[in-house]
């Protein structure tokens, strides 16, 4: 299956144009003639994921692998050292970065995941008007999320509402009319300002928010005619 049947399918499903003018989804390494034998879905990429794949193998992922100004190729540092190997390995890969957290992945984590009635979603933004304990709440994320511990500001004990963005949602603080906000980061001066504004936040951690990419796409490309690997991708940060 040529790599440009299988944008194809992506941009409809997801459409690129739709992603942030800071993104960078889209075609990172590759050429749409390439032949594509299998497709793997992950968050990220690392040097051990692309040395288990053989070569025309398709990496979709979520972070794009050049974020930001590419100014040199130097093949000691990140991510250089990873672009010389896909090459090398005539492999390719497509981000799915904004335009699927709006299109999906939001949704998918809100609905499926944490199993909350959709009652209201924008482009990143998915809410309930569900009413929750706070002893209640806390143990659903910490069971949909399989976290031990949560950090949470401005606690309530009845809570009227809950929204969520996935990643690095905090600063949308300011267009959540809901009681509690779960989201993946969040720095201190947004803490500061949500329990200043009477908003209890959740935060969960970006890899866990975001850790169902590739279940969410997988789900939506099982019809395709060719191999597709859900991979469990590895969170950078550890804990002792």
């Amino acid at each position: 299956m040529k790599l440009k049947e299988i944008y194809a399918i992506l941009d409809k499903l997801s459409p690129f144009e739709t992603q942030e003018k800071w993104d960078n989804s889209g075609l990172i390494v590759g050429s749409f003639e390439d032949e594509v034998k299998e497709i793997v879905l992950s968050i990220d990429l690392d040097e051990e994921l692309i040395d288990k794949f053989s070569p025309n193998t398709l990496f979709i992922v979520h972070h794009p692998l050049i974020f930001g100004k590419l100014n040199n190729l130097d093949f000691s540092k990140y991510p250089s050292n990873l672009i010389q190997k896909l090459i090398l390995n005539r492999q390719s890969v497509i981000a799915m970065h904004t335009n699927f957290d709006k299109s999906h992945l939001n949704s998918y984590v809100f609905s499926e995941v944490l199993k909350f009635n959709l009652d209201y979603c924008d482009e990143f933004i998915c809410a309930t008007n569900e009413e929750f304990k706070f002893e209640d709440l806390i143990d659903r994320v910490k069971k949909a999320f399989n976290l031990p511990l949560l950090r949470v500001v401005n606690k309530k004990d009845n809570i009227k509402g809950v929204a969520l963005t996935t990643g690095a949602g905090a600063s949308l603080i300011d267009l959540v009319d809901v009681d509690c906000y779960i989201t993946g980061d969040i720095k201190y001066h947004d803490a500061i300002k949500a329990q200043n504004q009477n908003l209890m936040l959740i935060e969960v951690g970006h890899y866990e928010s975001e850790r169902f990419f590739a279940n969410a796409l997988g789900n939506l490309l099982k019809t395709l005619n060719i191999s597709v690997i859900i991979t469990k991708s590895k969170n950078p940060f550890e804990i002792f």
